[in-house]
């Protein structure tokens, strides 16, 4: 039984990277100008910033859908984590009445919601590594 639900909650998890993606994609020049408010980087730079992150979300998802070894279960699990310091310097410092941006800009999720999923998908995968071999 163990065996699964590990299974349902990798594919969901992969599925969620993969239509996470998607969603930023379908709103590209969005998610792009978001990039650029963070202040890090130029809007040019953020134009290639934002295919990169898009990118990398679709292969994760793909990957631990597929193949999902132990380094990209901790990859996913460590950009998870770095996103949400992000979203806790997003509500420190704008509240919790935006969007954060995690969904494009199809679905509107707040910094609290997507924390929330965040974490719900760190101890997913906490839950689906404990008895991985690869």
């Amino acid at each position: 039984m163990k065996g699964v639900l590990q299974y349902i909650f990798r594919i969901t998890c992969g599925a969620l990277f993969i239509y996470g993606a998607y969603l930023k994609a379908i709103s590209f020049e969005n998610f792009e100008f978001q990039i650029a408010e963070i202040g890090l980087f130029s809007l040019s730079v953020s134009s290639v910033v934002a295919y990169l992150f898009i990118s990398l979300e679709i292969l994760l998802g793909i990957w631990l859908v597929i193949n999902p070894s132990r380094v990209i279960v901790r990859s996913i699990m460590v950009l998870l984590l770095v996103l949400s310091a992000y979203l806790l310097y997003l509500l420190a410092t704008k509240g919790n009445s935006i969007s954060c941006g995690c969904m494009g800009t199809v679905i509107y999720i707040t910094p609290i919601q997507a924390l929330i999923k965040n974490f719900l998908i760190i101890g997913f995968l906490i839950f689906f590594r404990t008895d991985q071999n690869s």
